[in-house]
């Protein structure tokens, strides 16, 4: 596939620059990611060439995503942000001053679509694309490595003789904040409950970090930072999670991955999808360890072409 633009990507979120990252890989276009605004003027300012921006959509006032976005649309600049998950559609653009938007906005699927019309996004600047990062997993997981669960165990400094849960952190007490409660629930009154019921049950305790997170966040616990999707998914006997992305990736290679979220007021795409097994009441904790995800055999195979449809769609893009 030959295409003559560059595209310049840059996201405060970790999981949009992942997923610029895997649909670039190994791919001929010309592409440059810039880490501050200040790259981005510079780059404006010394070339003549046709360029495209990327960027994510990361909640929040004066973010390098809306600062990109606010500078192509002063200078006539294409632009382009990614959704690469299924929530606060319409809010990603909001600022104090008022909505940002870029050009066009890509999304997952037309689950995605629905909801982002329904919050208000403008039916012109949507496109469904898929999501390259999904499809990279579910390429792996067709192909599992033949990983042994105590040799990551001690590569990780986790003990063996315990079964162990892995909780994925999340940062969310930012949606709970005086009387605004927007979910229901946070990372830590969902930590506890996990906690309580597990350790009773002589579980040890593995937390996967948020990028943003400090280590420690839950007292003293084995704490995992940096890890590839497909090793994390042999380690634990039990995985528990919110509403992350991450859950998403580990049903790739797991069907038993589940999404407890206590008295939550919302719905999570892992439902939806039939890739999680959904828990909202902590007394269902228990008994779904044992259940497995609806459709994950579908699930599996709905980002298939995604990478390929992106392209094609990039490549026409300034042409």
């Amino acid at each position: 596939m030959v295409c003559n633009t560059i595209f310049l990507f840059g996201s405060e979120d970790h999981g949009a620059v992942n997923y610029f990252n895997t649909l670039f890989e190994n791919c001929s276009f010309k592409r440059i990611q810039f880490f501050n605004l200040c790259e981005l003027e510079d780059f404006h300012n010394a070339n003549k060439d046709h360029y495209v921006v990327l960027t994510g959509s990361s909640l929040g006032d004066d973010t390098l995503d809306k600062n990109a976005i606010n500078f192509c649309n002063n200078n006539n600049v294409l632009s382009c942000s990614v959704i690469e998950h299924w929530s606060w559609y319409l809010e990603r653009f909001q600022t104090s001053k008022g909505f940002v938007f870029p050009n066009k906005i890509l999304l997952n699927d037309d689950i995605a679509k629905k909801e982002a019309l329904k919050s208000g996004i403008p039916k012109s600047k949507i496109e469904v694309l898929g999501n390259p990062v999904l499809e990279s997993l579910s390429r792996q997981g067709t192909h599992r490595k033949n990983l042994i669960q105590n040799q990551l165990l001690s590569k990780y400094n986790i003990p063996n003789n315990k079964k162990s849960v892995l909780f994925i952190s999340e940062q969310l007490t930012e949606f709970r904040q005086g009387n605004t409660d927007l979910l229901g629930y946070d990372e830590f009154t969902t930590f506890d409950i996990i906690h309580s019921i597990f350790m009773n049950l002589g579980y040890h305790i593995i937390i996967k970090s948020h990028p943003t997170e400090s280590e420690g966040k839950y007292g003293q616990h084995s704490y995992i930072r940096s890890i590839s999707v497909n090793e994390l998914a042999k380690i634990p006997d039990v995985v528990i999670g919110m509403g992350s992305m991450l859950l998403l990736e580990l049903a790739m290679f797991r069907d038993d991955v589940i999404s407890f979220r206590p008295n939550s007021k919302t719905s999570f795409i892992g439902k939806k999808l039939g890739a999680v097994i959904s828990v909202t009441d902590r007394n269902r904790l228990i008994p779904s360890i044992s259940r497995k995800a609806e459709n994950i055999d579908t699930f599996r195979k709905h980002f298939l072409g995604s990478r390929k449809q992106i392209l094609s769609y990039l490549s026409i893009l300034k042409q």
